[in-house]
Parts: C-alpha cells; sequence; structure tokens
C-alpha cells in the first residue's frame, strides 16, 4: 500500500487523534473529554504512541481550515491508524477530499469513534463517510446498530478511562450522594434530585462543562469519596435512553452505582448485583434510603463493580482491542489492490525495480500525495510532487540536483506556486516544450483571468476568493447565486458568462477541491485558451 516509509524502527504501534481539543470545541469550556477518555489512558497503557490534531486548535490560531496540515502530519508521523472523532463545526472537521487522501491514497486506516450515536444525524453522517471510514466505535447505545446496513464496520465498546485519574485510592467516603454533570435541559435529573432534597436526602451536585466546569482530578476525587454516585441515562429533554461514562467512572472509583432504569448498562453490568437500578423517582428515593442505611449490602455491590470494571473495562483492555483492530484493518489494506487500473495492468519489467517503474506511473496519473510520501529522492517526481502539494521549498531543493528537461519545468512550476514569478520566467524560456510555452505565456500575462464557481465560506475570511483578491496577478469572475457575484441561474448557459472574443481560464469547483494554494491563490495553472 502507498504509505509513508518510517524513518525510525518502530517498536509499537502509532495513533494519530484527530479531534476537538476543548469541549464543542470552544477554549471558555475547557479541555474536550478525550483529554482523559482517550489520550490519558492510551499514555497511561504504554501500549502504543501517539500525536495529536486538532482541527479547532488550528482554525482558532490560524483562523483556516487544517487540511493540508494534517496530511502533511500524516506524511511526517506516519501512523498505523487515525483515531477520529467528529466536531460539532464542519469547519473542525476534515474534508471528504481529505478523509479520501488518507485512506486511499496513503493507505492508513481511520476508525471514528462516536459519542451520542442515538441520535439520527450521527448515523446518517456514519453512513455518508462509509467510503472513507474502515471501523465506526460506538459507545453509548446498541439498540442503535440494528438500524445500519454494513454492520461489519461497527463495534461496540465502553468508555476508557485514564486509570492514574479514575481509580479507588480508598479514601474516606465522606459524601453520602453525588451527582457530577450538566443539569440544564436535563428534566429528569433536576425533578429526581430535587425529589431526593424534598425527602431530607442532601445530595452534592456541581460539575457539567458548560455549567460548573471542574478540573478532571477533582471531578474523580468526588467519587473516590463517594458513597452513592447517581445516574441519569436519558439525553437532553428527555429523548433516549442511552450508556454514560459515569457509569464507568463511577464503579472504577468504587462508588456504588444508583442508576436509572435503561436496556443499556445491564449488558456490561449485572442489575442488583454489581449495580442497582431504580425506576421513577418514588423507587429512587426509597433506593437511596435503604443503601445509605445498609452499609454492607452497599459496600458489597460496589466492590463487585468495581472489579467487574476494573478487570473487564479498564483502559488496557479498550486499547488492547482497539490496536488489535487497527492491525487488522492495516493488514486488509495491504492485501488489497489499491494502484491504479492502468499501472496494475502494465506491470513492471523484470530487469526495472518496482519502485523506480511505479513512482513515474503514478506521477503521470495525478497521484501526487502518494509519488510525495514514497517516492525516492533519486527520483525527480517525487520533489515535483512536493511542489504541486504546497511544499515549494523542498521542491525547489530537490529538483535543483536534476538535469532532465521535465525536472527544470517543474521547478519553474514550485518556483511560480511560491510566488517567484522571475524565476519561473527565466527557468520557462530555456525549455522548448509545449507545457513550458503555455505556462509562460500564462505568469507573462498582465492578468490570469480566471473564471470560477467556488461557494463562499462565509465563516472563514480566508477563503480561495477572498485570498484571490490578495494576488494582483488574477482577475476571478465567480458564478453563484451569491449577491456578490456574476449571478447564477438553473441550466444557465456557461457561454453567457464570458467574452467568446476573450475566453478566459475555467476553475471547476470540483477541480480546486485538490490543490493546495501556498501564500496566496497561486497554483500549477489550467490549460489556458486565452
Amino acid at each position: 500500500m502507498n504509505r509513508p516509509e518510517s524513518k525510525t524502527i518502530k517498536t509499537k504501534p502509532h495513533v494519530l487523534f484527530v479531534t476537538e481539543k476543548w469541549c464543542d470545541c470552544n477554549p471558555n469550556h475547557g479541555p474536550t473529554n478525550s483529554e482523559h477518555n482517550f489520550f490519558g489512558s492510551l499514555e497511561a497503557t504504554g501500549l502504543a504512541t501517539q500525536s495529536r490534531f486538532h482541527f479547532d486548535e488550528y482554525y482558532f490560531r490560524f483562523k483556516r481550515r487544517g487540511d493540508e496540515a494534517l496530511l502533511t502530519l500524516c506524511m511526517e508521523s506516519n501512523p498505523d491508524v487515525i483515531f477520529f472523532t467528529w466536531a460539532p463545526a464542519g469547519l473542525h472537521n476534515p474534508t471528504r477530499s481529505t478523509f479520501y487522501k488518507i485512506r486511499h491514497e496513503m493507505g492508513i486506516p481511520i476508525i471514528v469513534m462516536w459519542s451520542d450515536f442515538v441520535w439520527a444525524h450521527f448515523a446518517d453522517l456514519a453512513k455518508s463517510l462509509s467510503p472513507f471510514i474502515d471501523l465506526n466505535v460506538i459507545r453509548d447505545s446498541e439498540a442503535t446498530l440494528e438500524k445500519v446496513t454494513d454492520r461489519e464496520k461497527y463495534l461496540l465498546m465502553w468508555t476508557p478511562q485514564d486509570p492514574r485519574i479514575f481509580y479507588n485510592p480508598g479514601l474516606e467516603r465522606d459524601i453520602r450522594i453525588s451527582f457530577l454533570g450538566s443539569i440544564q435541559d436535563f428534566p429528569d435529573r433536576l425533578s429526581g434530585i430535587a425529589k431526593l432534597k424534598a425527602c431530607g436526602m442532601d445530595v452534592y451536585q456541581t460539575g457539567g462543562q458548560r455549567e460548573h466546569r471542574m478540573s478532571i482530578e477533582d471531578y474523580a476525587q468526588v467519587y473516590q469519596r463517594s458513597t452513592i454516585v447517581l445516574n441519569f441515562n436519558r439525553t437532553p429533554g428527555g429523548t433516549h435512553l442511552h450508556l454514560k461514562g459515569r457509569v464507568f467512572e463511577a464503579t472504577l472509583c468504587g462508588a456504588m452505582l444508583l442508576d436509572s432504569e435503561n436496556p443499556e448498562t445491564p449488558k456490561w453490568f449485572e442489575p442488583m448485583v454489581e449495580y442497582v437500578p431504580f425506576r421513577g423517582e418514588n423507587d429512587l428515593v426509597d433506593k437511596t434510603r435503604y443503601y445509605l442505611a445498609h452499609d454492607a449490602e452497599r459496600i458489597e455491590i460496589a466492590e463487585r463493580g468495581y472489579r467487574r470494571a476494573k478487570e473487564r473495562y479498564s483502559a488496557e483492555a479498550f486499547w488492547k482491542i482497539f490496536l488489535d483492530k487497527a492491525a487488522g484493518l492495516t493488514k486488509a489494506i495491504k492485501a488489497q489492490a489499491t494502484l491504479p487500473e492502468m499501472i496494475l495492468m502494465d506491470p513492471s519489467p523484470g530487469d526495472i525495480p518496482k519502485d523506480q517503474y511505479l513512482i513515474p506511473k503514478l506521477f503521470e496519473a495525478g497521484n501526487y500525495t502518494t509519488v510525495a510520501a514514497t517516492g525516492s529522492p533519486n527520483q525527480w517526481q517525487t520533489h515535483a510532487a512536493l511542489g504541486l502539494i504546497g511544499k515549494t521549498k523542498e521542491a525547489i531543493e530537490g529538483l535543483s540536483h536534476f538535469d532532465q528537461t521535465e525536472a527544470y519545468f517543474f521547478l519553474a512550476v514550485a518556483y511560480w506556486i511560491g510566488g517567484d514569478d522571475t524565476s519561473a520566467i527565466h527557468l520557462l524560456r530555456e525549455i522548448h516544450t509545449p507545457h513550458a510555452r503555455n505556462l509562460l505565456a500564462l505568469i507573462e500575462k498582465p492578468n490570469i483571468h480566471v473564471l470560477a464557481q467556488l461557494p463562499w465560506t462565509r465563516e472563514a475570511p480566508h477563503d480561495l476568493l477572498t485570498a484571490s483578491n490578495e494576488d494582483n496577478k488574477f482577475r476571478v469572475k465567480n458564478i453563484s447565486f451569491d449577491l456578490r457575484d456574476l449571478q447564477n441561474e438553473p441550466y444557465a448557459d456557461i457561454h453567457k458568462f464570458y467574452n467568446p472574443e476573450r475566453p478566459l481560464t475555467s476553475i471547476s469547483a470540483r477541480w480546486w477541491s485538490g490543490i493546495s494554494f501556498p501564500r496566496t491563490f497561486k497554483s500549477f495553472p489550467v490549460q489556458s485558451s486565452a
């Protein structure tokens, strides 16, 4: 498979986390739960190395999407698997094109972790991503899997916890009843806690990243000091019942879990043996009162729940399953025939090394990402591909050591993409090929007129159309239904948008989507008839 070659010998698998950095991608809401659920829990096991890429942090810092930076990180870190969580805002997720390049060009398996799969739109989203995703991990409801068509792409798991934070240190349990989490928009939580208080039982309630945020260490310590931890399983508004991470947090800290009755928790713990379910507010009051008065029974249930959680639902157990799945996916990807059909039908002659034969073929087919990631530094195509994906400095350095006409041409291309028109023109005047003449004529124009059909990105002020205004070389006329553009209409004739006596270079949104734009609007040009 066309994967970047590791520059160092790996002793452990490497996981690249592509997740949000902050809860709701909002710095004001504090760190994402992935910090302790995933990053910390994997680190604690020592089973793999890891790196992280946060789309929300990247956009917050640079005010643009992070797709190109993610692809570069994939090339540099050579991960064995991508661990991905879907962020609430589109700008904080990779594009389909990026998913395609990672999965089908680099050959890196992608596993998506879904937290609230009970909501139908997440199931629809997972289905739409199916061509790029190898495995979907569900951690809230087994019932939702009955609706999926490609069941083999789904795995039911639990929420792992960092064992350095969620454990039982044997502290005095001086908090009788606790509930940590949001209560706004959760009527069952509000009414249940109010009912207990009305019956004379004190409930320690705080937390919730959007209400009373607390550090994860303080959060865990409350459970380590609690005799009973309450859990309510309904989603906001009371719409769905699902499994909560609190089930594992409480049991790993040694508290007795008192959980609202639901179909999911019994699949992980035995009711009335390892935790206690309650049905309705009156039952909640009765069982809370009973177990507060019967210490021996409560402690026995809490200890059994703790043993089950520690033995079966530890971070180590989670990551062993995950990494085993990832290794199987990598093996399957390597076994697949993934090269372009033209290459498969044209095997390498026996006297030519396979890599030296395939790289030119891949370059000719336009598979620049794979060539840049896997090509030999002794092949000019490797350095040319780097220039075409935006790494112009590296391309110029590499191409300068070759004396083939093609290398000179792509050296000129790299200079032009990098913004050095003078060097590009100087080289192109010495190259007498049709491509060189076409590019030279284009660069020497006072302006390059472009007819485009691209969407404005209202959320991002630095989209392609806005960036084009910063490069005086280009005169871009965009066709859309936006009032800022040439007005589109259903079944419009493309010829109405330009002067036939001076045809424009036409660039479609489909073509644009796969190209990177270093510095300004410049990139490898479409052949112009002007």
